[in-house]
């Protein structure tokens, strides 16, 4: 083998590797574009996922308002028909 034959060759892996670090660096810089949207759209998820815990919270806490407001409703009813009942056997009155 000559050296000119040992040249050439080196000449040939050289543009070889120069071939794959091109390819490289345009699969990092699609890798880092990928990454970038990722981490927009899971922030965008993350913000969603809150916005949602609270909006459930939120209404968790007006659903818990409305049950005890239709407990006292009930209660009053009943003490309303109690003292209906009360003033009515006071008063002679028969069922």
């Amino acid at each position: 083998m000559s050296w000119i034959e040992g040249m050439t060759g080196v000449v040939q892996k050289l543009l070889k590797l120069q071939g794959r670090v091109e390819k490289n660096t345009e699969e990092i810089k699609n890798l880092r574009e990928d990454l970038k949207e990722l981490t927009n759209f899971t922030r965008k998820v993350a913000v969603a996922v809150k916005q949602n815990q609270s909006e459930i919270k939120h209404n968790q806490d007006k659903d818990a308002l409305e049950r005890e407001n239709l407990v006292l409703k009930l209660e009053k009813a009943l003490l309303e028909l109690e003292n209906r009942l009360r003033s009515d056997s006071v008063h002679g009155y028969r069922f």
